[in-house]
């Protein structure tokens, strides 16, 4: 209910985004309601997840992904909110490239928690690192107790340290307990409705068959966050490696602005291979029509019956 709306704000924005005729200030309050639209649906996804997770359904879907452009990409996006509050976010190990068997929604929803809680109790003027090595099972076993389960023998090492207050030592595992939330990096409260990110992390890090352990620096002030995850695919079962996908833009073609031509003649119209939408949201149904009308014949439906019987009437190429 809450992801429909937040998918139908967030697909014409994104549009008049990609507008050349939108520019200036204009087109930064866009990218503005772009950005919150984004992190709103992030929030109810990640609540959506947290669901599957307590009752034990969310799955792990993983495959062979280069992780150092994902940790760099996922870096950038925080780096406007750094700059904003005049904090250096550097990032030391993504040079060159890694491939390994990553879910990388999994590490998206860790790593930003991270980063967010980094920046979060960070005081302006201070720091933020993100460290990527790749170690050994016996350098892993020095950082987290490994189980016979753990047979890789390669891992990644992920690592986010901030320059705030760091974390009593007697809290280090407080903080990843459900609604349980830290004042500042010094008073720990439980705060019901909220303090669910790092269990969230933690939760998705055991997914991915990996481990998530809090500290403190070693020199200076600031909290260290320290992300395992194992590289290679026989840490994983068949189930959860996917096959290669096909690019969406390959398989479901959809217009670029510079090539839409209003078509509107009937012999155009009978070229094109006819689409059935089905959803029983009428504003999604008429956004997908008005997004796909420049190259299919859509037949729009909001139920299963009528949909049914439109595609015996219609016979849709698609659907």
């Amino acid at each position: 209910e809450f992801r429909t709306p937040l998918t139908m704000i967030s697909g014409p924005v994104t549009q008049l985004c990609e507008s050349p005729k939108i520019e200036g200030e204009n087109k930064q309050l866009l990218y503005i309601v772009q950005r919150s639209v984004g992190r709103m649906l992030r929030l109810v996804n990640q609540l959506m997840d947290f669901n599957k997770l307590e009752n034990d359904t969310l799955k792990l879907r993983v495959k062979r992904t280069d992780i150092i452009s994902q940790l760099q990409r996922f870096v950038d996006i925080f780096r406007i909110n750094a700059n904003e509050k005049g904090i250096a976010l550097n990032t030391y190990g993504l040079e060159d490239t890694f491939l390994m068997w990553l879910d990388v929604d999994k590490l998206d929803k860790i790593v930003g928690n991270l980063l967010s809680n980094a920046l979060k109790f960070t005081p302006n003027g201070g720091k933020v690192e993100l460290c990527f090595d790749v170690i050994t099972r016996e350098e892993a076993a020095r950082l987290f107790t490994l189980t016979d389960k753990d047979i890789d023998t390669q891992y990644v090492k992920v690592a986010v340290a901030d320059s705030g207050n760091g974390i009593p030592e007697e809290q280090l595992e407080k903080v990843f307990e459900r609604y349980y939330q830290l004042d500042n990096q010094s008073k720990g409260t439980y705060n019901w409705g909220t303090g669910i990110g790092l269990y969230y992390a933690r939760s998705l890090a055991l997914l991915h068959h990996g481990y998530l352990k809090a500290g403190n620096r070693t020199e200076g002030s600031g909290a260290v966050f320290t992300l395992l995850l194992p590289v290679n695919d026989l840490s994983y079962t068949p189930e959860e490696c996917t096959l290669p996908e096909e690019e969406q833009n390959k398989a479901f073609p959809i217009q670029t602005e510079e090539q839409y031509q209003l078509e509107n003649t009937e012999s155009i119209r009978q070229q094109k291979q006819t689409l059935l939408v089905v959803d029983d949201d009428t504003e999604v149904a008429h956004y997908l029509k008005a997004l796909l009308s420049p190259i299919y014949k859509i037949v729009c439906r909001f139920d299963a019956d009528s949909a049914f019987k439109a595609m015996s009437e219609e016979a849709p190429t698609s659907y």
